[in-house]
């Protein structure tokens, strides 16, 4: 992905390779740098980035406003809800900001006698995290008269006994029989929940290896080519946690119930390009770069339930795919290059990164626990952002 850092020092341009070189004539207190530049070398680079990504996800309702009375000791009707049905909690909030989050990219490489060079790159962005939540305490005017309101539900159904959340959660402070509801009226850990959170967590890595040669080159522009093997890894994960609390507020691990779906997209395939470097003077470089590439994508899925208590043998259900499709990239950049002093230069440019037809969980939840087979489908995904580094020959 970085090329830049494999070139000779921009005032040695169309520099007759015959000539004698002569050394700085202060040089710095480093050990870079040699007096015959034309022999090549090893180089080293390092570079922050600062980059932001699209979300895949799209809306869809986890939690509603209100709980459903299962045996018909409230209402006296079986399976019936109470309560306003207002949403409560949407997956689509957990993308109504952007985020951007730090990074790095490392490498080192070999400058070839020629002028040519291969180089193995290390891109690494830091995990983005979204959050978004909802209690039993809403906003001012959400509440109905018998607090039907404060609870929480979602229609997660085909659930084992052992996912019934605790007793006695909905009490009548006034009802007109005098006979409170059945300890499991409200049955079912989603069913009359207290609070309900959603995260999503986002990843990327990449690893290549480039080799660059120069295709035309005068004593003010340079075209080079770049082609090599790269390997991409977008890995990400939604969470849903929902805690069922008693009347009294009480309730243990085993009223919580956790669902993951993960998705992890391994891409293995092979980048060309071009980059094009024009010397505007003063020891500055403006480059622009522009990459394409095709990979196979081994994706692994895997969506899942469980109770806050799942390492004491309590029931889970899971389920996994291995998918594999083809996906191209595009990757563009700008930016300029400054050679303070031989052997040694500085970065900073903005970058965006496109890849089709990856595979993501648009729509995370399937609220059948028996049969969980959420849909998994392709999208395409936009990485852009800030780079500015520091590269040195040796």
């Amino acid at each position: 992905m970085v090329a830049w850092m494999a070139l000779a020092p921009a005032m040695a341009w169309g520099q007759n390779p015959g000539a004698s070189y002569a050394p700085m004539s202060s040089p710095l207190p480093l050990p870079i740098g040699s007096n015959r530049p034309e022999d090549g070398g090893f180089f080293a680079f390092a570079q922050a980035t600062y980059f932001t990504a699209t979300t895949p996800l799209k809306s869809q309702v986890v939690g509603v406003r209100g709980f459903v009375d299962r045996d018909g000791s409230i209402t006296g009707v079986v399976d019936t809800f109470v309560g306003s049905r207002q949403t409560a909690l949407n997956v689509n909030q957990l993308t109504g900001s952007t985020t951007y989050v730090p990074g790095t990219e490392m490498g080192i490489g070999w400058k070839f006698r020629e002028g040519s060079s291969i180089a193995l790159n290390w891109t690494f962005f830091s995990q983005a995290h979204y959050r978004a939540g909802a209690t039993l305490s809403p906003r001012v005017g959400v509440l109905d008269q018998a607090l039907a309101n404060s609870f929480l539900f979602a229609d997660v159904f085909n659930i084992p006994p052992q996912y019934s959340g605790p007793d006695n959660k909905i009490v009548l402070k006034n009802s007109p029989t005098g006979v409170q509801p059945s300890a499991q009226a409200a049955f079912g850990i989603w069913n009359g929940a207290s609070i309900m959170t959603i995260d999503f967590l986002q990843r990327f890595q990449q690893y290549e290896v480039i080799y660059r040669e120069a295709i035309f080159e005068t004593e003010t522009y340079r075209l080079n080519g770049l082609v090599g093997p790269r390997f991409a890894w977008i890995w990400e994960r939604f969470a849903w946690r929902t805690t069922s609390l008693d009347s009294t507020g009480l309730g243990g691990p085993q009223d919580v119930g956790l669902y993951t779906n993960i998705v992890s997209n391994r891409m293995y395939g092979a980048v060309a390009g071009c980059e094009q470097e024009y010397y505007l003077g003063h020891g500055l470089v403006l480059q622009w770069k522009l990459e394409g590439a095709m990979f196979i994508d081994t994706v692994k899925v895997r969506a899942k339930y469980e109770t806050g208590d799942r390492f004491n043998g309590l029931p889970e259900n899971k389920r996994a795919k291995s998918l594999w499709s083809l996906v191209p990239e595009a990757d563009t950049s700008v930016g300029i290059m400054w050679y303070p002093t031989e052997f040694v230069q500085l970065y900073l440019g903005y970058e965006v990164m496109g890849f089709l037809n990856t595979l993501a969980a648009r729509r995370p939840i399937d609220f059948d626990y028996s049969n969980l087979d959420p849909h998994w489908s392709h999208t395409g995904r936009l990485y852009q952002g800030l780079k500015a580094g520091l590269a040195i020959t040796f």
